[in-house]
């Protein structure tokens, strides 16, 4: 199969953006259904510790379970309307049950997912570089959704991905074991110093501590080479997004943690280049 695979490059981008199409469907879930469960662990964990009785609710949920509804009228979605992408074009981007209009944000979330792993398969070919990279940006695009909607990088997807690439970085898949560990270390420190050097000053928090781990997470997969560059293309994005969205509505803000993925995602990519670009320009 792998024989296959290389000798026909197309066909492996190929079969990479459909499953990545079904992923992208998946991290829609993941996205919505992660921060409510975490909040409820944390609020019965809370109760437990002052001895308060327990509130957890009786519908137990998980990633799996119950199975996807409406949030409007509770129509039960059945599977051939939840195809990516192609039930919210069948459907019209409206619930079959009550006519409710579905966000364009699940179809856009899928066919991103799709693109962007279709063009990590066509970067990196058929390697166990491509196979590390596009698992990295699913996680990624989870921590993304997240961090969007609720300001939170969870620990349940930071963690595994920062654990994950030292291990792939033990092959060598995309640095070397050295490089990936100091690169972890650096990242996470260099956030805490900036950190605590903002509380100093300002008396408030500058970064969460989720920042933190997703900088040493992409130190852990590029290694330290990587860090200087996503930094300054995160500042770069953020800014600029952040003062577009300031403009339309003075009362929203944008968290760090997307425009980080995107620095280092680009610089995961791109690094070599980056950095050879900033050295001789």
């Amino acid at each position: 199969m792998i024989e296959i695979l290389q000798a026909d490059q197309a066909l492996f981008i190929g079969i990479v953006a459909l499953v990545s199409l079904m992923v992208g469907s998946f991290l829609n879930v993941v996205a919505y259904r992660l921060p409510i469960m975490l909040e409820r662990a944390w609020t019965v964990e809370a109760q437990e510790w002052l001895g308060l009785p327990s509130s957890e609710p009786v519908d137990r949920l998980t990633l799996s379970s119950p199975s996807s509804a409406c949030p409007n009228c509770g129509h039960k979605i059945r599977p051939w309307e939840n195809l990516p992408v192609v039930s919210y074009i069948a459907l019209r981007g409206k619930c079959s049950g009550c006519g409710t209009k579905i966000s364009i944000t699940y179809p856009a979330v899928e066919l991103a997912t799709a693109l962007l792993s279709a063009s990590l398969a066509w970067h990196y070919g058929v390697t166990p570089a491509a196979c590390a990279a596009i698992v990295l940006l699913w996680m990624l695009i989870a921590l993304c959704l997240i961090d969007l909607k609720v300001m939170l990088l969870p620990d349940a997807i930071t963690l595994p991905a920062l654990w994950i690439g030292l291990a792939a970085n033990y092959f060598g898949v995309l640095a070397s074991l050295h490089d990936a560990v100091a690169g972890a270390v650096v990242g996470y420190m260099t956030f805490w110093t900036i950190g605590k050097l903002f509380y100093i000053v300002r008396g408030v928090e500058g970064l969460g501590q989720g920042d933190y781990k997703l900088f040493a997470l992409f130190g852990a997969w590029g290694g330290w080479q990587v860090l200087p560059a996503t930094l300054l293309i995160a500042s770069l994005t953020t800014a600029a997004v952040g003062m577009a969205i300031r403009l339309v509505r003075k009362d929203r803000y944008l968290p760090f943690g997307p425009g980080l993925i995107v620095g280092g995602v680009i610089s995961l990519v791109f690094g070599s280049e980056i950095n050879h670009w900033l050295l001789y320009r």
